[in-house]
């Protein structure tokens, strides 16, 4: 089976990574300064980016909003995949794929910031 080429300009890992998981390994994600919690919603919660007068509100999952919760930006990709796959029960091919897809889709929103990892927080991934 042949995978989907990814849109130009559009990489597939992180600039400092050349394989997914070595994007987990040596990512950190950490929430964009400007993004603020509205409101709470009975299916999860909805964002505004501050600063950005008319820009649309974006509403994320109570899955989503787990996901957000863990970005301190102290935990690498990898820490927060181990243990979103304990969380619902996931394999870790199906964490990976859907992590990083759905930290991919906040990063394109510019919700998230993908950073590399401090040479300290790669010492201590599990």
């Amino acid at each position: 089976m042949r995978s989907k080429p990814r849109p130009k300009g559009e990489p597939q890992t992180l600039p400092n990574a050349s394989s997914p998981r070595q994007e987990l390994e040596t990512t950190i994600a950490r929430k964009h300064p400007d993004i603020r919690e509205v409101r709470r919603t009975s299916r999860g919660v909805v964002l505004e980016r501050a600063h950005r007068p008319g820009a649309r509100d974006i509403e994320i999952d109570t899955m989503g909003e787990s996901v957000l919760a863990r970005l301190d930006g102290r935990k690498t990709l990898e820490t927060l995949r181990i243990e979103f796959a304990a969380e619902h029960c996931l394999s870790p091919l199906e964490s990976r794929a859907l992590l990083l897809s759905f930290l991919r889709d906040l990063k394109q929103r510019e919700l998230i910031q993908l950073v590399p990892a401090p040479p300290s927080s790669l010492s201590n991934a599990p």
